[in-house]
């Protein structure tokens, strides 16, 4: 005997809806920026997503695998950026991150710092989902700049980029709580790290 529509339906389930899938994985985020991992809870995700809780457990078993499938979308944010000149380049990237939102990434970043201890696996997660991206195309920068001549051909992509990072979280962690930052801090960043790696003139 053939099912009914009806039938079919009733068997199969509602789809899922993307709105409220991004939704919950946006609020994820959100929560777990202002408030950690520890202190977040899937009630106050759905809340904030505006669906009930049911709908999260059905498609995650964990508050870890809801948090790790939300940092995946941090990975889409990296912006893709070749102005042919190394120096527009770091800079068009660090202001984009700066000015976008930065309390959002300097807390988070706190944040995961403080899971390094306590949840390795989601400090593991946002590495590999906000941190390896951002090393990945700054190195790729480095290469490009490399091939065009701005920069010495012995300068190792990954120092560069400690030196970028290095006074960034430097600032963030400390210095920012003491005095102002200034409007031009990532321009200041780059030009101070070129001085250093530029390539000689004959």
């Amino acid at each position: 005997m053939t099912a009914s529509p009806e039938q079919v339906k009733r068997r199969v389930g509602r789809p899922r809806s993307a709105r409220s899938h991004q939704a919950i994985l946006r609020a994820t985020i959100e929560l777990l920026t202002e408030e950690g991992f520890e202190a977040m809870s899937i009630e106050a995700i759905a809340a904030r997503a505006g669906v009930g809780k049911t709908t999260i457990y059905r498609r995650w078993a964990s508050k870890t695998d809801l948090v790790i499938d939300a940092l995946d979308t941090l990975r889409a944010e990296v912006p893709l950026v070749d102005t042919g000149d190394l120096r527009s380049d770091l800079i068009a990237v660090l202001q984009s991150g700066w000015q976008q939102s930065p309390s959002y990434l300097e807390t988070l970043t706190l944040k995961m710092v403080g899971e390094l201890k306590t949840n390795p696996e989601i400090f593991q997660a946002f590495v590999a989902r906000m941190v390896v991206p951002r090393s990945q195309q700054f190195a790729g920068m480095i290469e490009r700049a490399k091939a065009r001549g701005e920069i010495r051909a012995d300068v190792a992509p990954e120092f560069v980029v400690d030196l970028i990072a290095g006074p960034i979280l430097f600032h963030t962690l400390f210095t920012s709580l003491v005095a102002p930052t200034p409007e031009d801090f990532p321009t200041r960043v780059v030009d101070a790290i070129l001085d250093g790696i530029a390539a000689r003139n004959a």
